[in-house]
């Protein structure tokens, strides 16, 4: 199986969802400015704002449960009844697929915040505490993958090639370097 081909498609996917969320956000929040234009109502905004920030979180609710129940799954050698016989392939389409995937979702909501200089402590909270669950697993190679990811995310950055390039670049360094590190065990 070539997994880099695999991964790039995964990476397609979730950089859709990202400029998905980017448009998605954006749009609501130029709905509702120019719905409650009016000095009064300014504070409308900012309780509608706060109400569209609070969905962002729900992005990585729940992701760290699901890699735990995943790993454990891996470790017991069976997804529903079935022998699990290449866990790496089971490994690359969860990671991908699913834990990943929740992470462009979450980006893609939090750069439009950040981008409209709203206030995204909030979201810097739910981060820092997904980060600090996440360490309890010892996966340190993907904590920095994270780190890298996010703040390229975040970046700015005008053409689409570059990011899907860089994306790229780091996903398959991961996956050449890390992904053995972090999940040897499994693996």
């Amino acid at each position: 199986m070539i997994f880099e081909k695999r991964i790039k498609a995964y990476n397609r996917f979730g950089l859709n969802e990202y400029y998905a969320n980017l448009d998605a956000f954006s749009r609501y929040l130029i709905l509702v400015n120019e719905t409650f234009k009016d000095e009064i109502e300014d504070s409308l905004i900012v309780i509608y704002n706060e109400a569209l920030i609070e969905h962002i979180p729900t992005y990585l609710f729940n992701v760290n449960a699901d890699l735990k129940a995943f790993l454990t799954i891996l470790e017991q050698g069976e997804i529903n009844e079935i022998s699990i016989e290449n866990p790496k392939a089971e490994l690359i389409g969860f990671l991908w697929s699913r834990f990943f995937l929740q992470l462009y979702y979450f980006f893609g909501g939090w750069k439009v915040y950040k981008s409209q200089n709203l206030n995204t402590s909030r979201i810097q909270e739910i981060w820092d505490s997904f980060i600090q669950e996440l360490e309890e697993f010892d996966l340190d190679e993907m904590i920095t993958l994270l780190y890298s990811f996010k703040e390229f995310l975040l970046g700015d950055h005008q053409n689409k090639e570059e990011v899907v390039n860089s994306v790229d670049l780091l996903f398959l360094n991961y996956y050449h370097k890390g992904l053995e590190s972090d999940f040897s065990s499994f693996l």
